[in-house]
């Protein structure tokens, strides 16, 4: 048996538009050079893989997990052939009394419907709009952004960190902007679905998008 070798260079080159020459870069002890030229999940964009899910700009009522669920739930059914990687959260205020509490993701499993008796009984669902504006894939998720009935009440997985005191409302507290990064961390196979979730019962109404990569899931070898 022979050893490969991988062909590299040592100290900085431009390279022009068009060239092939694909050798990558070390320093001159030996490690590995990686720089990002592009931001962050701008090739999956571009394949048409990123996803925003957003409620209505009014916003919705921040409710703790029941079986009439009305906060947004991602749905991926089973047969999708696709996960949903879950990489930002946003949350806006739009209107009322805050309430001690914080904002939650909740999961059911065994997700199949909807009908009668099944997990997801109904929902009214919207689609989620590819982040390539005007292009990209349709999404095969079943997102609903608010409006949905399940059998059992999706379990809490965990906290967002996004979590409020006590105010009368948007005169008497300090306006909230919450940005979740999720890193990708939370993955969303097919039959599964993700809701998010107040831990509290709540008049607080406020906007909230998701944004996920439906990546296609690569056969066993």
């Amino acid at each position: 048996m022979t050893d490969s070798l991988i062909e590299t260079y040592v100290g900085a080159i431009t390279l022009p538009d068009g060239s092939h020459d694909s050798r990558l870069r070390q320093n001159n002890s030996g490690d590995l050079i990686v720089s990002k030229g592009t931001p962050d999940f701008y090739e999956q964009t571009l394949r048409g893989n990123a996803f925003c899910y957003s409620t209505a700009a009014a916003g919705v009522t921040w409710l703790a997990p029941t079986t009439t669920q009305n906060m947004p739930m991602i749905w991926n059914p089973s047969g999708s052939g696709k996960n949903l990687v879950l990489y930002r959260l946003l949350a806006g205020y739009v209107s009322g009394a805050h309430v001690p509490g914080n904002l939650e993701l909740a999961v059911l499993t065994g997700a199949s419907g909807p009908g009668t008796g099944a997990p997801i009984v109904s929902l009214t669902q919207v689609a989620g709009v590819n982040l390539l504006i005007g292009g990209g894939n349709v999404s095969v998720m079943r997102f609903a952004p608010a409006a949905v009935a399940v059998t059992v009440a999706p379990t809490f997985l965990c906290t967002l960190g996004i979590s409020h005191l006590t105010a009368l409302a948007a005169t008497a507290a300090t306006p909230f902007t919450h940005d979740v990064d999720l890193k990708g961390q939370v993955i969303i196979p097919p039959g599964v679905a993700v809701f998010v979730c107040f831990n509290a019962v709540s008049t607080v109404i406020g906007a909230i998008s998701v944004f996920g990569l439906e990546l296609p899931i690569a056969p066993m070898a």
